[in-house]
């Protein structure tokens, strides 16, 4: 399998639907965003069941597991609760490493979930909700906003 220079693959990947379990295929932007034409180029997986994620740019590495509305909101929203928090504790202590591998080191205990398996992109909507209920006490303590997503 082709790789770029991160790691990501260059070629299709097996992607299960988050939402039904099923087999996904990849499609161009046009079939999910038509009335985008910015986003016609890029790759995104799709299920049968209407959901759908997209890739890192320029590859076929999907950005998580496919989604339905009400899913990717809430990891939009979870997104913007998280990535703040992380920007708020990387800039107070620099000195510490990846505030980013940090976070998630300490978002999967928050969270009670294995590290390997933390990641926004790959969470239900319920698990996407709980990162906000985690994050905002944080937050508040510390006065950061949620980023505009």
């Amino acid at each position: 399998m082709t790789k770029n220079h991160n790691g990501h693959s260059l070629e299709p990947v097996p992607c299960r639907c988050g939402e039904c379990g099923r087999e996904t295929e990849m499609v161009g932007g046009e079939k999910i965003y038509p009335h985008r034409k910015d986003l016609g180029h890029k790759n995104f997986y799709l299920c049968q069941c209407g959901a759908y994620v997209g890739t890192h740019p320029d590859t076929c590495e999907p950005l998580g597991s496919p989604a339905n509305n009400i899913t990717r909101k809430a990891r939009s929203n979870a997104h913007a609760h998280f990535d703040a928090l992380i920007k708020a504790v990387g800039e107070k202590t620099p000195d510490k490493g990846s505030a980013r591998k940090r976070g998630y080191k300490w978002l999967a205990q928050q969270l009670e979930m294995e590290p390997a398996k933390c990641h926004i992109g790959m969470m239900d909507a319920k698990d996407a909700t709980r990162v906000v209920d985690v994050c905002k006490p944080h937050m508040a303590r510390m006065g950061v906003m949620p980023e505009r997503r």
